[in-house]
């Protein structure tokens, strides 16, 4: 995983560089956010740079699980100091810089679990409060046999309330 992580910094950072003329494509970056299910050892690997999300949903309450790597949440783990700072600037990303350095985290997996792998275009649009009714809703509702059509309602339900980050 840390082999992918650095494999995948060292590309894009390469393109950025050879690219350094093209205005479009400096600084190129991009967020990684996954889950990494061992159900044998009933364990899941979460992993995370920048600002996409795991949360889970066990016994009815969303927690997200990772932590943004944005100037906004520096600004809020920081005590809210200052003026507050525009969402989408990133502070670590695959691409930007020769180095990266991404969160890896084991955690326990409980049957009954629901995983939600999302970025800001869904969390930035929805709060979590909303994405937890969404998600128990479609999780306690015994008609459905499948989560069919659960992560497109959600997208649906990001684009519906302006979806700026689609």
């Amino acid at each position: 995983l840390i082999n992918s992580f650095f494999l995948a910094n060292t590309r894009i950072y390469a393109e950025n560089k050879a690219n350094t003329e093209i205005d479009d494509k400096r600084g190129m970056g991009t967020t990684f956010t996954g889950c990494w299910f061992l159900p044998k050892k009933k364990r899941v690997v979460l992993f995370n740079i920048g600002d996409s999300r795991v949360y889970l949903l066990r016994d009815n309450q969303l927690v997200q699980r990772t932590h943004d790597h944005s100037l906004r949440q520096h600004w809020i783990d920081n005590g809210k100091q200052g003026e507050k700072p525009a969402a989408n600037i990133i502070l670590r990303a695959i691409g930007p810089r020769p180095e990266v350095e991404a969160d890896i985290e084991l955690a326990n997996i409980k049957r009954g679990d629901t995983w939600l792998i999302c970025s800001d275009g869904l969390h930035g649009m929805l709060s979590d409060e909303i994405i937890e009714k969404f998600i128990v809703d479609r999780v306690s509702d015994k008609s459905l046999s499948t989560y069919q059509n659960f992560s497109p309602r959600l997208v649906d339900k990001a684009n519906y309330a302006g979806g700026f980050d689609n």
